[in-house]
């Protein structure tokens, strides 16, 4: 929807200062700026508008609910605001607009901070009571919109992005974290739940929480906790997949309200697949008018990353018009600055994907897309849910066997035995308090040889913040849990967001419609990792959507591009160009150990493996992007 910016009770803060804040992340609302100043206490809102629900001026943020004091930005979209009008009216509230925004603010003014159980959809939210000099900021239960948390000057800044923040660098410096740098180097796994950042006293809020500040203090809390909000789920399982597809189709449903043209994106993969093929077969209703029915599919032709053919598979016999976008190299080179800072992250995979397609769909006039995120954790997609077995076979043969075969079919030809060594060690390290021995493997596997400047076995990093389980979870379940809610899936939010938000297009994501989420996580495992298959529940639940190649297709792949073969060939000069330049990561990485190892890779004619093409990335884009920000 936006993106939002603020200060609260800095000391000799500006209205400028909040307005060159809210510059900084113009990209993620290009339809509009506005701020609100109290100058007093030294408070301010600031909004950058992506027009989806009522574009017109009077649903424009900052918004204020009249005669209470209230006012609001917001980031986000609440998918059941029609609902919430219909009972808010019931009580005695009008509305001068049609979108969710004067919805969110009224419901917030009747039912306070429990307003936000009702919500369904994705937000964060900054609240400001002008008559009690406070301010709430809370994000939804997944922490699918970022908001950040500066203690700064006295007081207190927020953004959407930590890029705004260099709004305020004339004053007060935005300086790295030493501790938190070494955490995003070796533990990406867990770096964004850390509650930490890259950056000295930058905080993200984490999923479900909320946070009141005033002149005298800070509170904060959370307001969700998935392991109090399991359901009882019928014992059949085909009434389960029944049940299933039904909360499924009506989160598609309600996310298709929009008064700008809607899209999806698709990779021929099981989840977007299924995003595609629900919405292809939702008929005759009002809400689903501004879907296009057209479906952006990004293709690496002559690599082992193209699932095109899947992509057809999935689209034969639809009304949707499929959008066919390939990369370019001349204009990734040239865009990888941009790609590079937008990410604004330590990472080790390559989101030049994401970032073409959103691209293409901002250049065809798509402000919203439909995509598949958030159903591989928790519902057992990746190949690490079936190494977890290994580990309770390891007496048992016929039953190790019938897992190998699985892990070959679902990785194809990228399975070699030392990836299997590497899953399976990866399966070791999921215990939550892992032995001194097991804790210097994960070290040892996050470095590549000697690039590090510190010790990676004996470095101290910001350790993730573990929730509590619901009691009875078995190995696989308390996996997803903790990849779910930490390990894994705040940061493929975070990279989603920041990639889609970089062109001002809003993703939308069906599978983390949190009654999808509550029943998943409430079936045994055996529902989501069973019978030769990884989330069977979903499986099942597309019996008659999906096309059968694609329903029992076992091969998974993730959305990468082939960076074995880019680094050593037409990236090699940006790679030379990286090596060549200074950058305030040159603190923790040896620029020198990384360009010998690069030119010895060069020099055997060999491409680098898998995992060393996605270390070297890593390290690459850190220097990279230290430079950028320095600028």
């Amino acid at each position: 929807m936006c993106g939002i910016a603020g200060i609260a009770f800095m000391t000799g803060a500006r209205e400028s200062d909040l307005e060159e804040m809210t510059r900084r992340i113009a990209h993620r609302g290009p339809d509009g700026q506005r701020v609100k100043w109290w100058n007093s206490p030294g408070v301010g809102l600031g909004h950058r508008r992506l027009s989806i629900l009522d574009v017109r001026e009077e649903a424009a943020l900052p918004m204020t609910l009249p005669g209470t004091g209230l006012w609001m930005v917001y980031n986000g979209e609440v998918y059941n605001y029609v609902e919430l009008r219909q009972e808010l009216q019931a009580e005695g509230y009008s509305f001068r607009t049609t979108g969710d925004s004067e919805v969110v603010l009224a419901a917030l003014h009747r039912w306070g901070t429990q307003a936000f159980a009702r919500f369904n959809g994705m937000w964060a939210i900054a609240l400001y009571d002008e008559h009690k000099r406070k301010l709430t900021l809370c994000v939804d239960r997944f922490g699918i919109k970022p908001l950040y948390v500066w203690r700064v000057g006295g007081g207190t800044a927020f953004a959407s992005e930590t890029k705004a923040f260099l709004g305020l660098r004339a004053s007060h410096p935005l300086r790295w974290d030493h501790k938190g740098v070494a955490t995003a180097l070796l533990a990406v796994a867990g770096a964004e739940a850390s509650g930490h950042s890259l950056f000295q006293d930058v905080c993200p809020l984490r999923p479900g929480q909320f946070m009141e500040i005033s002149p005298e203090g800070e509170n904060s809390g959370f307001w969700w906790n998935l392991s109090r909000e399991l359901v009882d789920v019928p014992m059949d399982h085909g009434v389960q997949a029944e049940e299933f597809r039904s909360i499924f189709t009506d989160a598609c449903r309600i996310r298709l309200r929009s008064d700008v043209p809607v899209a999806t994106s698709l990779s021929g993969g099981l989840d977007s697949s299924a995003v595609m093929l629900t919405l292809s077969k939702i008929r005759g209703e009002k809400e689903t008018g501004a879907f296009t029915h057209k479906a952006y599919v990004h293709e690496f032709p002559g690599t082992a990353h193209d699932e095109s053919a899947y992509a057809r598979a999935a689209l034969e016999g639809t009304s949707m018009e499929a959008v066919w976008v390939r990369g370019d190299m001349e204009e990734l080179v040239r865009r990888l600055d941009d790609i590079i800072y937008s990410m604004e992250a330590i990472y080790p995979g390559m989101p030049d994907g994401p970032w073409r397609i959103y691209q293409a769909q901002r250049a065809d006039g798509i402000k919203v897309t439909l995509d598949g995120h958030g159903a591989d954790e928790y519902l057992g997609g990746y190949h690490d849910y079936t190494y977890l077995r290994f580990l309770d076979c390891f007496s048992r043969p016929l039953e190790a066997l019938s897992l190998l075969n699985q892990v070959r079919e679902q990785t194809g030809s990228f399975f070699s035995w030392k990836s299997l060594a590497l899953g399976v060690a990866r399966g070791m390290v999921r215990s939550r308090d892992p032995s001194p021995l097991v804790a210097a493997l994960k070290r040892r596997m996050s470095a590549l040889g000697g690039a590090l400047r510190f010790d990676p076995l004996s470095a101290e990093l910001y350790r993730a913040e573990l929730f509590a389980p619901p009691a009875g979870f078995d190995a696989i379940n308390m996996a997803l849990y903790d990849d779910f809610t930490v390990r894994v899936l705040p940061r493929i939010l975070r990279n989603f967001d920041l990639m889609s938000m970089a062109h001002g297009v809003e993703v939308r994501m069906p599978f983390l419609d949190y009654r999808l989420v509550k029943f998943g996580f409430s079936l045994p495992s055996d529902r989501k990792v069973g019978q030769g298959f990884t989330k069977l529940i979903l499986r099942e639940a597309m019996v008659g959507i999906l096309p059968e190649s694609i329903r029992q297709r076992k091969l998974k792949l993730g959305f990468n591009s082939p960076l074995q073969s880019w680094l050593t060939g037409p990236l090699k000069p940006w790679v030379e160009q990286v090596l060549e330049t200074p950058s305030p990561m040159d603190a923790w990485l040896n620029r020198g150990f990384i360009a010998a190892r690069y030119r010895g890779m060069l020099s055997s004619g060999q491409n680098p493996s898998w995992q060393e093409a996605t270390q070297l990335w890593k390290y690459l884009s850190a220097l990279r992007f230290g430079s950028l920000m320095e600028r």
